[in-house]
């Protein structure tokens, strides 16, 4: 936007209330450097009135309400509200808004943390990964290589053009850990048997989500939790 002084920074997801991922990421939107970054939130879905809600949208400087508003409007908004790198939370998720995302409401797009896969598209330019998520073996698949933070050894080397299948570049996170509230979740990927899941769900609360559980992570995922 003209005379911006700071970079406008957009997280757009329908996940912001009581859910996973809301409960991961509910601090971060308060650690950004204001003096150097301006925050907005753009909520796909109405409030569910839960505190994880209510602490994103205190922490955003900009929380935005477009659950009413058409794929369109909502890029449209995303446009003149200047935003210089936009953040796609949900990926192939409940409640997506994939297509705002293919108009190009910002020069810089950037996948992150709601779907840790490719979109196939050319809309995002980066996936924000880690090695489990994307295992380094696998950097040949991605057709504009490999972008890795310092805390992470990457590869400069061009990906074989034959060899292509996802098409965002890769931002190299530090190590992560599979959180699910999903108990069939744990019993697909072998982390535990069935009365140990059961018994993590109950801990859990049931349909309000499981609490932790011990283990290893999916087998082809580098055995993390």
């Amino acid at each position: 936007a003209a005379g911006a002084t700071r970079l406008r920074v957009g997280y757009v997801s329908a996940d912001f209330g009581d859910h996973p991922l809301t409960h991961l990421t509910r601090g971060l939107f308060a650690l950004h450097d204001r003096s150097r970054l301006e925050v907005f939130c753009y909520s796909l879905r109405q409030s569910d009135r839960s505190a994880p809600r209510a602490a994103v949208e205190s922490a955003a400087e900009h929380f935005v309400d477009v659950s009413s508003s058409d794929s369109a409007a909502i890029a449209a908004q995303i446009a003149a509200d200047g935003i210089h790198v936009c953040v796609d939370l949900n990926g192939f998720t409940s409640g997506a808004r994939t297509e705002l995302f293919a108009l190009r409401p910002s020069p810089l797009q950037v996948g992150m943390l709601g779907f840790p896969g490719s979109s196939g598209g050319a809309f995002l330019d980066y996936l924000a990964t880690d090695a489990v998520a994307s295992p380094p073996q696998l950097e040949r698949l991605y057709s504009r290589g490999v972008c890795s933070l310092p805390s992470r050894r990457g590869s400069d080397a061009s990906p074989p053009r034959d060899r292509q299948l996802y098409s965002e570049a890769l931002l190299r996170l530090p190590p992560s850990y599979l959180v699910t509230d999903h108990a069939q979740t744990l019993l697909h990927c072998g982390i535990l048997p069935p009365a140990a899941v059961s018994a993590a769900w109950l801990r859990g609360g049931g349909g309000g989500g499981a609490g932790e559980a011990e283990g290893g992570g999916c087998p082809s995922q580098g055995g993390r939790r």
